[in-house]
């Protein structure tokens, strides 16, 4: 009896867990590939478009572009759908010379974000204008000690490229936890030309190339990420590069050609297509996908593997199709892939990725799939086509058709909530679709409707919608459905006759006069309209404001080396060009000289400063009077934008608005061209790092003596010591015990490897330590080496700027008479 039910319990367990599997989906970040700069090789004033294919089970709610230029802010561009899971966004053309750092952000409707590069921002993607473009083109790693792993580089434009300095690495440079390796100095890669660098060569940035597949980063001698690479498992015989060389486009190589022309993929294997996907199946007509030949001849589908998510992470076998199938030229084959074998698998109903393997163990195609409804499937119109999209009429083994359906695609596509008793709130609907359609049975609420405390508002009856025309309707016009929209912004939606909801839209707060809507109509990019267009077309015409530059900081104190400067500064709205905006002072005004042009091209975003060199011997330069003068900024229209009157100044002081951009000048104690305006009094306690032990042990730890160079005794309460982890908040800064003293010409030692969570270890190859007063000013900061037992380093003489590796340590004493090694700096 036992037994018996045993087994039966067995068996229900074994229901469930297939029950479980069926519906499993694999939920994550989107995925962004096959990143493309058009073109590859821009020049001065040539726009770049950015493309790549963004993916996600879920679904994508928005990709975002980012680039700044050189040393500029980042600015935002939202990427538009172009294709199949393709989105691109455009980069204004630069002049040559010109640096891009740029880095795509795709986010899903789970609110789950990726970035590419995966350092973004902090480590963007970077390209210069007019600069030779150079990729990394080819990728061994499966070498052995006699031909270590290595990386090919592709010099793909028509002049040489220095690379010298260039750094390459994989995760562990990336991350910082070994260092990155460099490119000798003097390697020049001749035009169209290649480079091959061993990385696996024992050294210490050497590493090897995981014969599993990993990430490979190539940094240009600045630091900006130019290429960055995912390569897949390889077999001995194989690499992975690109086709042909410097192409976006990467595969596996069956030929290696280190140093040379890249051979095609050798991947012979057939371009077979996913064609038809249907997951809704049951114990009677299991789950299934359709493959599609659509090439001239007979393809035999012994070897090929088809899987989910399960089998592309090794969770489970992959699926192999039966040993001698074919499929002929422009036809089918028809696998059940929920049949109870170990490689077996349940198509999620709410969608998933499977892939297609060819027998070489390439991806030959990748499809996500969204979430169906019973009877019908997802598949490509016309067979083998890129056009992916649901099937309402499924067709196993033959030709997909879809039968059209009349409902209309009706898109939610202008919102105004800011109306009166006059104009009362609205919403305006757009027929994206083909063919014209009937609002009969729809409906359109907000949170009331949702929740069901109202009546959802239904469209009047009668009302046919030609493709391409709008309708607008009042919400809020005092009936027993009406409901007011929130200035403050909420949710609104859009019901077909079914009940299902056919668009969705979150509004912000919108100002009066504005609107939201999408752009163009009925697209997915919704955005703030500040012309409001009830049943026309949307328009985005953003209104400019007017450019608000001000004269925010004078150095007038200037000499040959540091000659006087003016900084401007944006407190305006919107990124200012400078071409034709001028400064000058009385020489200027009154027409003894000419007024000193900012330079051309120059553009100064929102929040930004700008420093002018105005003393800079050019005809239009001009010293500012150490006693004091006027100062004009112009417009390109020549209206004066702002005036300063100036005082006269001490030397290290400036004079200046504060905050930035206020009306508020004064006299500034700090002075800070290109940076925020501040008036701290410089501080007068100058404590010293002066001695630091780090080959501490249990019972010795770590140290770092503080010497006070000053003549009065110094309450240590609030000052803080720290390495880089303090440096970085990835944990807290060490503080010195609240009332501690340090007497006149005299020491603290304040152990760092002990006291809680803010313990810190003196690395004993060496590292940054920083002194910190209760201000949050750093007062001292030393950068020392690796050291071996029974040494210290510090300065000598205390407190002095001349630092020594002491064979000597003195703890708590003074430096000046300890046995040292010959002088570092």
């Amino acid at each position: 009896m036992n037994k018996k039910f045993f087994l039966l319990l067995w068996a229900v367990f074994i229901i469930l867990l297939n029950g479980c599997v069926k519906d499993e989906i694999f939920q994550g970040p989107p995925t962004i590939a096959e990143v493309a700069l058009t073109p590859q090789m821009p020049t001065g004033g040539e726009a770049i478009t950015v493309s790549a294919k963004i993916t996600d089970n879920v679904g994508i709610a928005e990709a975002r572009l980012f680039y700044k230029i050189d040393e500029g802010a980042f600015q935002k561009v939202i990427m538009q759908k172009t294709g199949d899971d393709l989105f691109s966004g455009e980069i204004p053309g630069q002049d040559e010379g010109k640096t891009i750092n740029y880095y795509i952000e795709a986010e899903n409707t789970a609110k789950m974000i990726t970035r590419y590069p995966s350092g973004a921002p902090a480590q963007a993607a970077s390209i210069t204008i007019g600069a030779p473009l150079v990729l990394i083109n080819e990728v061994y790693s499966r070498g052995t000690t006699s031909d270590p792993d290595w990386v090919e580089i592709y010099n793909a434009s028509d002049a040489e490229a220095n690379i010298s300095g260039y750094k390459i690495y994989d995760a562990g440079g990336q991350s910082g936890s070994k260092p990155k390796k460099v490119i000798p100095e003097g390697t020049v890669i001749p035009p169209k030309g290649f480079f091959v660098i061993v990385v696996d060569d024992g050294t210490e940035s050497g590493f090897g190339l995981s014969s599993g597949g990993e990430k490979v980063w190539l940094e240009n001698a600045k630091g900006n990420v130019i290429d960055q690479i995912e390569f897949p498992a390889m077999e001995v015989t194989q690499s992975f590069g690109r086709y042909p060389d410097g192409a976006p486009t990467l595969q596996l190589l069956n030929t290696i050609t280190r140093g040379t022309a890249n051979a095609p993929g050798g991947n012979t294997t057939a371009a077979l297509k996913i064609n038809e996907i249907y997951s809704r199946g049951d114990a009677t007509n299991p789950d299934w996908i359709e493959i599609y030949n659509p090439t001239t001849g007979e393809v035999t589908l012994s070897g090929w593997k088809i899987y989910d998510e399960s089998g592309h992470t090794g969770a489970k076998p992959k699926k192999e199709f039966p040993s001698g199938a074919v499929i002929p030229a422009g036809g089918f084959y028809l696998i059940t892939v929920d049949d109870g074998t170990a490689s077996g698998f349940g198509l999620s109903s709410a969608g998933e990725t499977v892939w297609l393997e060819g027998p070489d163990g390439s991806v030959v195609d990748e499809v996500v799939f969204p979430a169906l409804e019973p009877n019908t499937s997802y598949g490509r119109l016309p067979d083998g086509s890129a056009s992916l999209q649901v099937l309402n009429n499924p067709t196993p083994g033959a030709a997909n058709s879809n039968t059209v359906v009349t409902v209309g695609l009706f898109k939610i596509n202008e919102i105004y909530s800011r109306g009166d008793a006059t104009n009362p709130d609205w919403i305006e609907i757009y027929n994206a679709g083909s063919v014209a359609a009937s609002l009969d049975g729809w409906k359109i609420y907000d949170n009331g409707g949702h929740g069901g405390t109202k009546p959802k508002m239904e469209f009047p009856s009668g009302i046919n919608l030609a493709p391409g025309a709008f309708y607008v309707i009042v919400v809020d016009d005092g009936s027993a459905a009406a409901f007011g929209l929130s200035s403050s912004g909420e949710t609104v939606w859009l019901e077909a006759p079914d009940g299902t909801i056919k668009d969705e839209v979150v509004f912000p707060a919108l100002d009066v006069n504005t609107s939201y809507g999408r752009y163009p109509d009925g697209a997915d990019n919704l955005q703030i309209l500040f012309v409001v267009t009830p049943g026309a077309p949307n328009d985005n015409s953003i209104p400019q404001p007017p450019a608000k530059l001000k004269i925010n900081e004078i150095y007038s104190r200037g000499d040959a080396t540091a000659p006087d400067w003016i900084e401007i500064y944006n407190a305006g709205e919107t990124t200012v060009n400078l071409e034709g905006w001028k400064i000058y002072d009385n020489g200027g005004q009154t027409g003894t000289k000419p007024k000193k042009e900012f330079p051309a091209g120059t553009t100064l975003a929102t929040g930004a400063f700008y420093v002018i060199t105005v003393d800079d011997g050019t005809a239009t330069g001009f010293g500012l009077s150490s006693s004091g003068e006027e100062v004009w900024l112009e417009k390109p229209d020549g209206t004066i934008a702002d005036d300063v009157v100036f005082p006269a100044l001490e030397t290290n002081t400036s004079y200046g608005r504060l905050p930035d951009g206020s009306e508020n000048l004064q006299v500034l104690n700090v002075v800070t061209p290109g940076a925020p305006n501040q008036n701290n009094t410089p501080p007068t306690i100058s404590l010293k790092i002066n001695e630091i032990y780090s080959r501490g042990t249990a019972s010795d730890p770590d140290w770092i003596e503080i010497y006070n160079p000053t003549d009065n005794e110094i309450d240590l309460t609030g000052w803080k010591i720290y390495d880089a982890g303090g440096q970085g908040g990835t944990k807290p800064k060490k503080e010195f015990p609240e009332g501690a003293l340090i007497a006149p010409h005299g020491f603290y030692v304040i152990v760092t490897d002990e006291g809680g969570t803010s313990a810190f270890g003196l690395s004993s190859n060496g590292e940054t330590v920083w002194l910190e007063n209760p201000e949050g000013t750093v007062v001292d900061e030393v950068v020392f080496p690796a050291l071996a037992e029974n040494q210290s380093y510090g300065r000598k003489p205390d407190g002095s700027d001349n630092f020594f590796i002491f064979t000597e340590v003195t703890r708590g004493t003074s430096n000046n008479n300890a046995a040292t090694l010959p002088k570092r700096k």
